[in-house]
């Protein structure tokens, strides 16, 4: 029976040397994260096989120096090396004052991979957090010319963008002066774009700040990207939690049918914009040796039915 181990020991680097002439090393692990470190073990051309086993796992995990665990540079090194840390075993003994010193999400971070935790889970659509282009040409300080340069790499944007089905809320530019000096302008609009002409609208603003210049390179980039069908989701979200004094106006006929409620046989109309003044007092009438009544009738002779009355009489 072929393993994996024997598919890319004696397959895939073989294959990839004699087509590429580069070298190739491999790590099999039970996650990705003990798999990327795996991979740098047998340097330049090997592999390495890390058992499933938790006592595999765990010896050859607490063994590492926390520089060889990803998200651990050299300022986090320096941090936790004057804590007395060392290796990742340290990050397990020490757990309790990282707590009291690190934000959630970090002492997470540490207890996971001191247990050689970490997720196996491939995702087969992942969302770039920026699309560019750019292009490198002779020196120049043409304005013309490069604006025409600045809007075919904001249309080449765009295309990808489409092609990606994403849109993006920051604009950057990019330009290498001829002296080699390189200089980034961006610019946040609070609206997803990914037209060619609302990004040449404000690539062309911030290229103009850098101008007039030798130029060399130029860049365009859109980042903060968000897919187009997340987006529309997020619109009709916030549609239907608007306040109702944001919603269209409802015309009085169809109020009216709204207030209808035929299960209790009541009929409320409200009423037109004439009768919306303030409505006159009507002063009570007080007849000698009477009680003053409760609430003035309604004028006229009809007759106001009211919740009370149909439950008197339904009993």
């Amino acid at each position: 029976m072929l393993t994996p181990v024997f598919f890319f020991q004696f397959g895939a680097n073989s294959k990839k040397i004699s087509i590429t002439k580069l070298t190739c090393s491999i790590g099999i692990a039970p996650n990705k994260r003990l798999a990327k470190i795996c991979a740098n073990v047998n340097k330049p051309n090997g592999h390495f096989n890390l058992g499933k086993r938790r006592d595999e796992i765990i010896e050859f995990v607490q063994g590492l120096p926390i520089r060889k665990l990803s998200g651990i540079g050299k300022v986090r090194e320096q941090v936790l090396n004057a804590l007395g840390i060392a290796t990742v075993k340290d990050l397990y003994l020490k757990k309790c004052l990282l707590a009291k010193l690190f934000a959630e999400a970090e002492v997470i971070f540490f207890l996971s991979a001191a247990l050689g935790l970490g997720s196996s889970q491939h995702s087969e659509k992942h969302l770039r957090k920026s699309l560019s282009h750019q292009k490198t040409f002779a020196p120049t300080s043409d304005k013309d010319a490069l604006m025409k340069i600045c809007h075919v790499l904001s249309v080449k944007v765009a295309d990808d963008l489409q092609r990606h089905q994403v849109g993006g809320s920051t604009i950057t530019i990019a330009v290498k002066k001829s002296t080699f000096e390189v200089r980034t302008r961006a610019h946040s609009v609070k609206k997803i774009i990914s037209s060619a002409e609302e990004i040449y609208t404000h690539a062309s603003s911030l290229l103009s700040e850098e101008l007039p210049s030798e130029l060399r390179l130029i860049g365009v980039r859109v980042s903060s990207l968000m897919s187009t069908n997340d987006l529309n989701k997020t619109c009709f979200a916030n549609f239907v939690q608007r306040s109702p004094q944001s919603l269209p106006f409802i015309s009085p006929e169809k109020s009216e049918k709204i207030d209808s409620n035929p299960l209790l046989g009541l009929t409320h109309k409200r009423s037109s914009s004439a009768e919306k003044t303030s409505p006159t007092k009507i002063p009570r009438t007080v007849h000698k040796n009477k009680k003053a009544t409760g609430s003035p009738s309604m004028s006229g002779d009809k007759k106001v039915t009211t919740l009370h009355d149909l439950w008197a009489k339904q009993s």
